[in-house]
């Protein structure tokens, strides 16, 4: 079973390609921009096939005591990843916290500034004072699945902004999509929980069929509706309902 969805998610590609090819034909026919091939191009290709390569990369690290070389790079994307986190804790402040009293600003600063000295410890004494490291496996484990749920959550970002900047209403495929990452995000921080905390492979299996049922949903949904504004594009026919509007 796991190997046939394994198979379909493999050359999804092809169908978000043609669905995309077929929303981009629509809107140059119009002449216009559209919420469906805004969201199909910029960020269900992109995004996938970045998150493809992202997992390719992740799966290909090795233990950072083999050689000098690996240490740095290692080293390198701690720095990387720590970069990522204070931006997100800086702009969080900025949008948020700065209009709260000042316990509340104080606060928050607190928080943050043990998290990023809990990080730098945890990160660079090993290195450092060649004191007892947390197994490389475990960083692996969380550059994987964070990693994930942070595009995941970009793409719900990205689709929201575009939407925003271009003036367009959401459509079908943009509420989909916004839905599909948000719950792929969630069952990535899931799948964290299972693997850290718990100690557990039972949620492997349930892990590879929701996100693979998920892929493939989107996928068969994006290209049922693409066909459909082929269809109504054909017959001259402007119909009613969000299943029309792309």
């Amino acid at each position: 079973m796991i190997e046939i969805i394994n198979i379909l998610v493999k050359y999804l590609w092809i169908t978000d390609f043609i669905t995309l090819s077929i929303f981009a034909g629509i809107a140059f026919r119009k002449k216009e921009n559209s919420s469906s091939f805004m969201t199909q191009g910029f960020i269900v290709v992109i995004i996938s096939g970045v998150i493809i390569k992202y997992q390719e990369l992740v799966n290909s690290f090795i233990d950072p005591s083999t050689n000098d070389n690996v240490a740095n790079l290692w080293l390198g994307g701690f720095a990387f990843y720590d970069a990522v986190i204070i931006f997100i804790l800086v702009a969080f402040y900025k949008s948020y916290v700065v209009n709260h009293q000042k316990v509340m600003k104080l606060a928050f600063t607190g928080l943050a500034s043990l998290l990023m000295l809990n990080f730098i410890a945890v990160q660079y004494m090993p290195f450092l004072f060649d004191v007892e490291a947390v197994p490389y496996k475990l960083w692996i484990i969380m550059a994987f699945f964070f990693g994930v749920a942070l595009f995941d959550g970009f793409a719900v970002f990205a689709i929201y902004k575009l939407h925003v900047f271009f003036n367009l209403p959401h459509g079908l495929i943009a509420r989909m999509y916004i839905l599909a990452f948000s719950v792929a995000a969630l069952i990535q921080i899931t799948g964290f929980c299972a693997k850290y905390f718990w100690h557990s492979k039972a949620f492997d299996y349930p892990y590879q069929i929701i996100l693979a049922s998920i892929n493939i949903g989107t996928s068969f949904i994006a290209m049922l509706v693409a066909f459909l504004a082929v269809y109504q594009l054909v017959n001259n026919k402007n119909r009613e309902g969000w299943v029309w509007k792309i």
